[in-house]
């Protein structure tokens, strides 16, 4: 493999990191947890998998001097004199290790997201029995309160009982975590992973009729 290719599998190594803290922070259902927890083993994976690919890096570098500093040198005829040879050299580079900082901010990001996740879920189950309360007392509108558009997929944040479109909330909130909740007058701010899928919207709206 040539050192350029070797940087290209490197540089798509770091974009799918990077698209895997995507995908983590825009996920706002039940099982985010798990989610973040699958995300760091992928991206510890590709975190190896760059090491690897640096190693390759230097020892491939190594047998290119090896033969331009030696006009003696017998470059291998074989696959297997090749395979012997590159053995030799990797043997003395085995310590080597690339530019890991890309992947280890977004292990620190996902680790950080999952510890507040855990002390969001410790929170949520304290308040149940009294988000319950809430969102019975609550009257529903069939209007998204951001968009002002009318609700397709409807998911509440039970602390403050408020119903958003899923699709419009996500969008509004990009890849931040929390945001103030739109209804005018209410003061909640919401954590995006802790919406949930609200399938009792529709026949709460026909009772309200």
């Amino acid at each position: 493999m040539s050192n350029f290719g070797i940087y290209l599998l490197q540089k798509s190594l770091k974009t799918a990191a990077s698209d895997i803290e995507y995908c983590t922070s825009s996920v706002n259902l039940s099982k985010q947890n798990e989610l973040t927890e699958a995300s760091i083993a992928a991206v510890t994976s590709l975190k190896e998998l760059d090491n690897e690919a640096h190693r390759l890096e230097v020892v491939v570098n190594a047998m290119i001097e090896k033969y331009r500093s030696m006009d003696d040198f017998e470059i291998p005829s074989t696959k297997e004199e090749y395979e012997k040879l590159f053995k030799k050299i990797e043997k003395t580079k085995m310590n080597e290790t690339g530019d890991t900082s890309h992947f280890q901010n977004i292990l620190d990001s996902l680790k950080r997201g999952l510890e507040e996740e855990e002390e969001e879920q410790e929170d949520e189950d304290a308040d149940q029995s009294q988000d319950g309360m809430q969102v019975m007392q609550i009257q529903h509108s069939r209007k998204d309160p951001i968009s002002k558009k009318d609700i397709v997929n409807p998911v509440i944040y039970k602390p403050c009982g408020h119903v958003y479109d899923r699709d419009s909330i996500k969008e509004f909130a990009g890849k931040k975590r929390q945001i103030k909740c739109a209804m005018q007058g209410c003061s909640q701010t919401i954590t995006i992973s802790r919406l949930e899928d609200y399938p009792d919207y529709w026949n709460n709206i026909k009772q309200q009729q």
